[in-house]
């Protein structure tokens, strides 16, 4: 399976297709390997799959309403890092051929959470990093920008090649921008056709920031019946 790939800032190249491995199949930590998660990942890796993206876990998030740029936190619990290690063990190809992506837990910490995402993978690094959420910062403009020079350290010490954030709204970009000598390479958001988030991609297109989607089929998958189906016809 051929992908198309977007070039980073670092010089590494991004697959514009990605295998999640978070909401469908997240666990709570306590839990031991769960095998289906692991053979549903190798099962993509075999279909042609090298963008995987993990998550040690999130606590708390805007809710999927992150649509409605709520912030009103929920918990949520993925921990599919191991899961995603043991998957590229068991299918032979090699670590290299993989773009690797996990998120920190929240704002505070987040080296130390990526040396423990790493443990989890048996990795030595992940390609892309990125902060999960900033709603658990409380609002404080100086928590994200702290986080985002723990983000920088992670990539001076080659833990992760490239960094960036997830779910982050203008206000929370612009507040590390203020601070950032390494700008985010990407921001994950949900985006589809019935949620384009015009003007943040437009706010993330002028400071060069990639717009990276999750739940871009949520029209036919949890959205359906709608506008979407009509084109069907």
């Amino acid at each position: 399976m051929a992908t198309e790939t977007l070039e980073l800032p670092c010089g590494d190249k991004i697959p514009m297709l990605g295998y999640g491995t978070g909401t469908v199949w997240m666990k709570s930590a306590e839990d031991d390997v769960d095998r289906a998660t692991v053979d549903a990942i190798k099962e993509g890796i075999d279909l042609g799959y090298r963008h995987l993206d993990g998550a040690q876990c999130i606590t708390p998030v805007s809710p999927s309403s992150l649509c409605r740029e709520s912030t009103n936190p929920v918990e949520q619990d993925y921990e599919t890092e191991p899961e995603l290690g043991l998957a590229i063990e068991e299918s032979k190809v090699p670590r290299a051929e993989f773009f690797v992506t996990t998120k920190a837990v929240s704002p505070i910490d987040v080296e130390g959470t990526l040396v423990t995402s790493l443990k989890k993978m048996r990795m030595e690094y992940v390609d892309l990093y990125l902060i999960h959420e900033p709603f658990s910062s409380g609002g404080s403009e100086e928590v994200l920008q702290e986080a985002w020079r723990g983000m920088e350290r992670c990539r001076e010490k080659g833990l992760a090649r490239s960094i960036g954030v997830s779910n982050f709204l203008i206000p929370h970009l612009e507040s590390i921008l203020k601070v950032a000598t390494v700008k985010p390479a990407v921001n994950q958001i949900e985006c589809h056709p019935y949620l384009q988030r015009s003007k943040l991609r437009e706010f993330m297109k002028r400071q060069g920031i990639i717009a990276e989607a999750f739940a871009p089929l949520t029209p036919i998958t949890k959205a359906s019946p709608g506008p979407i189906d009509a084109m069907d016809h």
